[in-house]
């Protein structure tokens, strides 16, 4: 029996990846887009369900993990601490609101997307979030975030 040569073996474990995670983002009936770690709900209106597999930070370059763009890394947070959940008023438009649903994608933060020209609700709940004028407007329990920032990102989650 032949033996493999030593740098064969070492290439495939270095090829392998681990999945970490897996992110769902769908839209529902009422044009809500969602990002959760959990399937949609099984009911009719669920649509452009598209699911993603996080791998670890060494295999990152190899998932389909959405990439933020601005060349950042992903947040690296106790393994047991789970982000509260989180929802975003955006615009389709919104350079920024990009950016923020990028980063959480990448943290594994959960969130509900509300676009709020999408309908004449959403900008009602927006501004019932205290929304004025600017997006994105983030909400988390009790706190809320104008604008985009990582830092006051990571303060408004509690890390």
């Amino acid at each position: 029996m032949k033996r493999l040569p030593l740098w064969i073996l070492m290439m495939v474990l270095a090829c392998s990846t681990t999945v970490l995670a897996q992110l769902y983002y769908w839209v529902d009936e009422k044009g809500v887009k969602h990002c959760s770690s959990d399937p949609p709900p099984n009911r009719p209106g669920i649509q452009n369900v598209k699911q993603f597999q996080l791998h670890s930070a060494d295999d990152a370059s190899e998932s389909e993990e959405p990439e933020s763009g601005d060349g950042r890394t992903a947040v690296q947070t106790p393994a047991k601490r789970k982000a509260p959940p989180v929802t975003i008023y955006t615009t389709s438009w919104c350079g920024y609101c990009t950016k923020a649903k990028a980063w959480m994608a990448a943290n594994k933060v959960p969130y509900k997307e509300i676009d709020i020209e999408a309908s004449t609700e959403n900008h009602r709940q927006y501004e019932g979030a205290g929304g004025k004028g600017g997006v994105p407007l983030i909400i988390c329990e009790n706190r809320s975030l104008k604008g985009w920032s990582e830092e006051r990102m990571q303060w408004l989650l509690g890390w």
